[in-house]
């Protein structure tokens, strides 16, 4: 990238943050989901309807 002068340690850094904070994003909707799957079987939330897809 123009302008910005990284050794290896700061890519590799910035890399393992980036991925950890996507793991972190991606098991938290995970959880939500589970959260909302189980409250639509107990009767307590209404499905998510589903989106045409024109198919």
């Amino acid at each position: 990238m123009p302008g910005a002068h990284l050794d290896q340690t700061q890519v590799t850094s910035f890399m393992v943050a980036a991925t950890t904070a996507a793991l972190g994003a991606g098991w938290k909707w995970l959880q939500g989901w589970q959260q909302h799957e189980r409250l639509v079987a107990e009767g307590k939330a209404s499905p998510v309807k589903r989106r045409d897809t024109g198919k």
